[in-house]
Parts: structure tokens; C-alpha cells; sequence
């Protein structure tokens, strides 16, 4: 099963959340605005990323450090979303990102 999938199953008793797009990619929002959306291919191309399922997971740009902290190594941020409230996390960490 994807990532997706399993967010999707994860989030399915919550209210209010529709499957949808951001960007172009799978995501899931409420009241039409998205809180997760899985990596596109130019994301995946731009950091050599092919081993890895990546999960852009919005959060409060003020939580973001804490979020990364404490997630264990599961949770990540790369240049293109400094300053952006997103976290990313990964099926698989591949050793690109490292």
C-alpha cells in the first residue's frame, strides 16, 4: 500500500476531509485548503529522490523546528521549503536526502 493510501485511511474518520489535488499531486484538504500532499515528479528529479515516498505535510511555520526535533528522523525539511510551514516525511529515507 502508498503512503498516500495509508494517510488516507489514517485521515478517513476525520471531519470535513476531501481527496483532492495540490500542485498537482494527491492531497487531502479541508474546507479547501490542503494539510498533506505527496511529492510530484519534479520534486523527486530536483533531489535525486527514486528509492522514496515523500509526504508534504503543512504545519505552523513556528512549530516547524519542534515538529523536526521530535519526529524521530522521520521528519525533514529541504531549502525549497525554509521559511514555508511544511514538514516532509518519508516511507523510505533514501541516502540522497541525507
Amino acid at each position: 500500500m502508498s503512503l498516500f493510501e495509508d494517510v488516507k485511511r489514517a485521515a478517513a474518520h476525520l471531519p470535513e476531509v476531501i481527496e483532492s489535488t495540490s500542485y498537482g499531486t494527491p492531497s487531502l484538504k479541508v474546507r479547501g485548503k490542503s494539510f498533506c500532499r505527496m511529492w510530484g515528479d519534479r520534486e523527486y528529479e530536483r533531489y535525486g529522490v527514486h528509492d522514496s515516498e515523500v509526504l508534504v505535510v503543512f504545519c505552523d511555520v513556528d512549530e516547524k523546528p519542534l515538529l523536526i526535533e521530535m519526529g524521530g528522523g522521520s521528519l525533514f525539511s529541504t531549502p525549497h521549503y525554509e521559511g514555508h510551514g511544511a514538514v516532509l516525511s518519508v516511507s523510505t529515507m533514501s541516502t540522497a536526502l541525507h
